[in-house]
């Protein structure tokens, strides 16, 4: 996997893995983990989280298929069970509904993925339809690790998934899926996110990533169309999140971030990366749009000591330590009705680094980095052993400006990746300095 999705992953791993408050109290701000955010509470945490529990922002709604007196749909288990009675090779699929019963005539399709060194990768797919019994069954079936399968359903527009799974060798495997009615408006139903919004802000872009839960609470399964989150102008660059589930944003030039797939009851989650051009001056103002239902929205920067963030309509920021112990600044955003819509996100960063200080230090770096490249290649030195003054004159120049360097940085005038850059350069012509010998005349 490319360093670029290993990282977006590692993020996106973080984002949600949130420990968050009941259905009906609001979530506290240190409660959940944010990308890069240590929450106080990791020390403690479990290694298996229990699933995160849905925002719950009025306790009924009329038409979002909760109960008279608030309570969700909690939608039966499908599942993924080797089974001794089956023949090695065999994977047996049943189709239900919401509650239990079979669903026939619905179309099953099995995708195969075969994974080699020497041959690469390579899918194919199986199809078949499901018995009055709603079952079907699939067999002589390779059991080696090199192939796994998928099992898909196509229902009323909608597609169900089992996760990725490998045959034993020794058992078939029993597969369950259920289906939903299904509706394209997210009013009928009860569906609510969860998002994270983190902005790291580099030498020439900013760098976004954007994290979302959703949830459907209700007994029917969303699919979004024209569902889009606007993205700041002049974005670029976009990467959608790489996982295992049909949930998805995809770019659009248009409407931006389009959500795409579908949204069964139950939880599901998608994200996105992107950037966009950064002017280097000390502010910078952002517009982006919330997804209907947005139950809660944070919003995290990477900061320097000057920096501020500002998120209008938000609460007022916090600051806080990344994992790698960076200063971090977060605000919070959260719905206290069904009928309360966040809508436009202004965004607004003050004090950012500005470029004139690492252009100044670019100037100086190669003013001191030449000095030094002068005296390596000078003409014989007389005096074997002895300290020339052009070499004194080099080292002084490089240490004064190895000493500025780090007072630029620890002031915020220079940003992490300019200083980290500039100093490996400054200790990298002073080492060379010293290693070459003087040369006797």
């Amino acid at each position: 996997m490319p360093e670029g999705r290993r990282a977006f992953a590692r993020g996106a791993g973080l984002g949600l893995a949130m420990l968050c408050a009941g259905l009906v109290a609001p979530a506290r701000a240190d409660d959940a983990a944010a990308p890069g955010v240590a929450p106080r509470e990791a020390a403690a945490a479990p290694a298996q989280a229990a699933p995160e529990q849905a925002p719950h922002p009025t306790a009924a709604h009329p038409g979002t298929g909760t109960s008279a007196h608030g309570q969700i749909f909690q939608p039966p288990p499908d599942q993924i069970l080797p089974d001794a009675q089956l023949p090695a090779g065999t994977i047996a699929v049943e189709v239900r509904d919401a509650e239990g019963k079979p669903v026939s005539g619905t179309e099953v399709r099995l995708g195969v993925l075969f994974q080699s060194i020497a041959e690469g990768a390579q899918s194919t797919f199986k199809v078949a339809k499901t018995d009055g019994a709603g079952r079907t069954r699939f067999g002589k079936l390779s059991t080696d690790s090199s192939h796994s399968y998928r099992v898909t359903v196509r229902h009323a527009g909608a597609d169900y998934a089992s996760a990725p799974f490998n045959l034993k060798e020794d058992a078939g495997f029993r597969v369950v899926l259920h289906v939903y009615p299904v509706t394209h408006d997210a009013r009928g139903t009860f569906v609510w996110s969860r998002c994270f919004v983190h902005i790291e802000p580099r030498d020439d872009v900013f760098q976004w990533q954007v994290l979302c839960r959703l949830f459907n609470l209700s007994r029917i399964t969303w699919v979004p169309q024209g569902v889009a989150v606007r993205l700041p102008e002049g974005w670029k660059a976009f990467e959608a999140q790489d996982d295992m589930t049909d949930t998805r944003f995809v770019a659009d030039d248009a409407a931006g971030a389009v959500l795409t797939g579908t949204f069964s009851p139950g939880q599901h989650s998608a994200g996105f990366r992107f950037q966009t051009p950064h002017d280097h001056s000390e502010t910078a103002s952002f517009v982006l749009s919330a997804l209907p239902r947005t139950a809660e929205l944070r919003v995290l920067t990477s900061a320097s000591p000057r920096m501020t963030l500002d998120v209008e309509g938000f609460e007022e920021t916090r600051q806080d330590v990344g994992n790698d112990g960076q200063r971090m600044l977060v605000t919070r955003w959260m719905a206290q009705s069904a009928d309360q819509g966040l809508g436009d996100v202004r965004i607004h960063l003050r004090g950012l680094p500005t470029p004139g200080m690492g252009r100044w230090w670019a100037l100086t770096l190669a003013v001191g980095i030449a000095a030094a490249g002068m005296f390596l290649s000078r003409s014989p030195i007389p005096a074997a052993g002895s300290e020339t003054g052009e070499r004194k004159q080099a080292r002084q120049r490089l240490l004064d400006e190895l000493v500025e360097l780090e007072q630029a940085h620890t002031n915020g005038e220079l940003g992490p990746r300019a200083y980290e850059r500039m100093r490996g350069q400054l200790v990298d012509a002073l080492a060379r300095l010293e290693l070459t010998p003087t040369r006797a005349a």
